[in-house]
């Protein structure tokens, strides 16, 4: 009977650890993802966790319950794409920051790409967000004016295993006066991986069935 719920005790663990709760499973928003710490896209072996959300700035504050989170997959990469009604009214600023870790299991990341959509300027308003990593030498870039845009930035990079990602978002409302609202609505995301080769360790489930088997051998000794 000891063995029986040794091995129901390590089978449940090693799922755990395997599985792990799916991106969107427990709510869209920012918010959500906060709370659950971690999660993995499904479709890919991209885990992200260390959620964190900051404001601020003289403008309206949209806090992480009003930022809705859509994981993105494809055949070889995957991301998030963020929605939110972030605005500045002149002459404010609003600042947003998006950080979390994103690691590859079995794989390595090699490229970013990151996009601003939804921009509403006028005047002298502008918008930007820029992405950058400890791990990269390659920041990425977006901004927009009432005039010039470049929405889309992407970079390849030494494949890496995880990245530490800083997502910042500024609008500045202009300094002309009056009910003019500058606005960004979604900022997305992406991350290319490719497959590395690794010597595959013993899997949990293994190791514990493993033992089980040695419980007899000590209690011989046990008994001498």
């Amino acid at each position: 009977m000891r063995k029986i719920l040794l091995l129901i005790t390590c089978a449940l663990i090693s799922s755990v650890g395997a599985f792990g709760a799916a991106c969107g499973s427990t709510g869209d928003l920012l918010s959500d993802y906060i709370s659950l710490g971690s999660c993995t896209i499904t479709g890919t072996d991209l885990t992200f966790s260390g959620w964190d959300y900051t404001i601020s700035g003289n403008s309206i504050p949209i806090p992480a319950s009003d930022v809705t989170v859509t994981p993105v997959t494809g055949s070889e990469e995957g991301g998030f794409v963020f929605n939110a009604p972030w605005v500045a009214l002149s002459p404010d600023l609003l600042d947003a920051d998006i950080t979390y870790t994103v690691t590859c299991d079995g794989c390595d990341i090699d490229d970013w790409a990151l996009a601003m959509g939804g921009v509403g300027l006028t005047g002298d308003a502008f918008a930007d967000v820029g992405e950058t990593s400890p791990e990269v030498s390659a920041p990425l870039g977006v901004g927009a004016t009432a005039t010039l845009s470049q929405l889309t930035d992407s970079a390849s990079f030494a494949p890496v295993g995880s990245l530490s990602v800083d997502k910042d978002l500024t609008i500045y409302g202009g300094t002309k006066q009056g009910a003019i609202v500058s606005k960004v609505s979604s900022i997305t995301n992406l991350f290319s991986t490719t497959a590395t080769t690794m010597t595959p360790e013993p899997s949990l489930a293994i190791l514990c069935i493993v033992a089980v088997g040695l419980i007899p051998l000590a209690r011989r000794r046990l008994v001498r």
